[in-house]
Formats: structure tokens, sequence, C-alpha cells
């Protein structure tokens, strides 16, 4: 079982959230004492779903990635979309952009991903010459090279 409601939660209280702030932000959709067991015992039921929109705007993210996690932790199953763990929250936020930023985050990610493809067509020369180069002169090499 994935316990990835319950370690949201336990971040946020490492984040300093208390327990009771937890419970007011979240105008007592659950109470203190839940989000205690909840950490604490490992032990309470799945939030229903009238207050998710409550939890998440407590936890700062979206309605269905509360509903995606209370359903990968009490009822083992995850959305089946193809995405990434690291990239699921990326995901919501661009769901809740205006429609006139997208084309700069597009811009702004075809950058990225042009850095990391020279990045990679660099280290991919860079090996084929310290392997040229070790042939050459009878030398073996350490490991891959990298740039940074």
């Amino acid at each position: 079982m994935a316990w990835v409601f319950t370690e949201e939660i336990r971040r946020l209280n490492r984040q300093g959230m208390t327990f009771n702030r937890m419970a007011a932000a979240c105008h007592f959709a659950r109470s203190t004492s839940w989000f205690n067991r909840l950490v604490n015992y490992d032990e309470g039921n799945p939030p229903p779903p009238r207050v998710i929109g409550d939890l998440a705007a407590m936890m700062g993210t979206s309605r269905r990635h509360v509903s995606e996690m209370i359903v990968e932790e009490w009822y083992g199953v995850r959305p089946d979309d193809a995405v990434s763990d690291h990239l699921r929250s990326l995901v919501i936020a661009l769901h809740e952009l205006d429609g006139d930023d997208v084309p700069v985050v597009e811009q702004l990610v075809k950058r990225l991903r042009d850095k990391c493809s020279e990045k990679r067509r660099l280290e991919g020369e860079l090996e084929e010459a310290r392997k040229a180069f070790a042939s050459s002169s009878g030398q073996v090499l350490a490991g891959p090279a990298s740039v940074s």
C-alpha cells in the first residue's frame, strides 16, 4: 500500500503546519485527532468526497490530486495516465494556467529540452573522442565523460 496522502500530510506537518492548523485550514472537514491518528498511528478512514475540496485548499493542490492520493492510499488504485510521480504536480499546475500563459511555459520547456539535447550530444562527442584517443594511445578509460 502506498501512503501518498499520509506522506503529504506528514510533509506539511514537518514544514510547520500543526494538526490544529490543518483542521482549521480545511474548515474542520477533518479533525485534529483524525490528522494525528493518520500520521502517528497509520489509521484513519478515507476522507469522503464532500471534503475533498476543503482538503485540496488546505494542501495547496487540486481536487483531482487529492482524489488520486486518496484512491491510491486507501483503495490501492493508481491513475492510469502514464504521468510519472515527479511530473504529476507539474501537470496539475499546468492545468490551472490561464490560456495566455501556456505559450510561455511551452517556450521554457522547449528551451530546457534543447539544452538537455545539446548536453547529450556534447557528451556523446566527448565520449567518442575519449575512445578514439584511448585506442590510439593504448590507454584504458576510467568511465563515461560528462558535460556540466
